[in-house]
């Protein structure tokens, strides 16, 4: 569980002080953030105190059945269904007459789908699962077409803590001498991302080095790590854009708002991407953002225009135009950042606790509607 779920999590208690949080480990390789509790008062167990990898899955199945006999839950929630336990435990739940719900920002261009696998997820999920909880338009839009009717579909899955980025952001911007401690420029677009293949920074720093070519002023600095970092520097430097783009190491949650609060606005440029949460921390912080149309955040967050710009992720020049329009002086970056602030105030833990608690409350309800 990181920061976000953390969150969520303290929400939820507070609406239903008898829901309980079960971490399956302490620890995961594929995403290095470190642990965080809030003081509040969370029901939260822990199965494994060591890295996610390296637990079987036959031993993590056994041991989410256990809890799940223990605390005997009138609903459970899967975040997924592709690993074994997260099915197991819906079955679990199934066949004890309690409400199974799988949680998914999953959406039908997030990647490429086989027709086969998709045939066979139709006959399964909706036999594993009673609703969907989901992120936005785009993954409800795919739990229909595999099966589930819109009484079943739940929205608000992919939210941030707003207070905690918008506090963080006024903070930074108040202290006049953070730019200069930190190293770095003006004006720059932040890019917050792995740096693996999915994220599209290839493009990304092509387009970077048109719209700079272009006379584009602003700099880039591109927060993240990964197998592809040496790759990204090789391409840096052979476009000449060594004094202009930083690579900055992986931000820790406290480290993430100084960067947003001092950026001018905020890029995306994946080319999969189920939803993309930076994009919310982003927000929250009064930035403009530029969003790839494989984001599946885009329908939800990004009006044209109004707070950025969708992209087509295999244009490069098509990503410098929009990097250009936030530079020429033709659109009103503040006024764009107030109206992400204003749009993403609708995507809160609280919501999301509001949309959990509804599921939970629908499915005790009618229980004869389960498949």
């Amino acid at each position: 569980m990181g920061a976000h779920h953390w969150v969520q999590a303290c929400a939820a208690a507070a609406l239903m002080p008898d829901c309980a949080f079960v971490e399956v480990s302490s620890s995961q390789n594929r995403y290095p953030w470190k642990g965080y509790q809030s003081g509040e008062e969370v029901r939260h167990f822990c199965l494994f105190d060591r890295p996610f990898e390296e637990i079987s899955p036959a031993a993590m199945s056994a041991a989410v059945l256990s809890c799940l006999e223990r605390l005997g839950p009138r609903a459970v929630f899967t975040p997924g269904y592709n690993a074994p336990y997260m099915r197991d435990a819906a079955r679990w739940a199934r066949a004890r007459g309690r409400a199974a719900v799988l949680c998914s920002d999953s959406w039908m261009g997030d990647h490429k789908r086989s027709w086969p696998r998709e045939q066979a997820k139709r006959w399964l999920i909706p036999r594993l699962y009673d609703g969907v909880f989901v992120s936005g338009e785009m993954a409800a839009a795919y739990a229909a077409s595999l099966g589930f009717c819109p009484s079943r579909i739940w929205r608000g899955l992919d939210v941030v803590d707003n207070d905690y980025f918008a506090t963080g952001a006024q903070a930074a911007r108040a202290d006049s001498g953070l730019r200069q401690r930190l190293g770095l420029s003006e004006n720059y677009i932040l890019c917050v991302s792995r740096m693996i293949s999915e994220k599209n920074l290839h493009v990304l720093i092509e387009a970077f080095a048109d719209y700079r070519k272009r006379g584009g002023p602003f700099g880039l600095v591109i927060v993240g790590d990964g197998p592809l970092k040496a790759e990204l520097e090789r391409q840096i430097a052979a476009r000449g854009l060594a004094d202009v783009v930083q690579l900055w190491p992986w931000a820790t949650y406290d480290q993430l708002p100084p960067l947003y609060a001092l950026a001018r606005c905020l890029v995306l440029p994946s080319c999969s991407e189920t939803w993309g949460l930076v994009v919310n921390e982003a927000m929250a912080c009064d930035l403009p953002v530029l969003v790839s149309d494989k984001c599946g955040c885009g329908p939800d967050l990004c009006r044209r225009g109004v707070n950025g710009f969708v992209f087509d992720h295999r244009n490069p020049v098509e990503l410098s135009d929009a990097m250009t329009r936030m530079s020429d002086g033709s659109m009103d970056l503040a006024a764009m950042g107030q109206a992400s602030r204003g749009i993403i105030a609708n995507w809160t833990p609280r919501a999301w606790a509001l949309s959990l608690a509804d599921c939970v409350n629908t499915l005790d309800r009618e229980p004869g509607a389960r498949k």
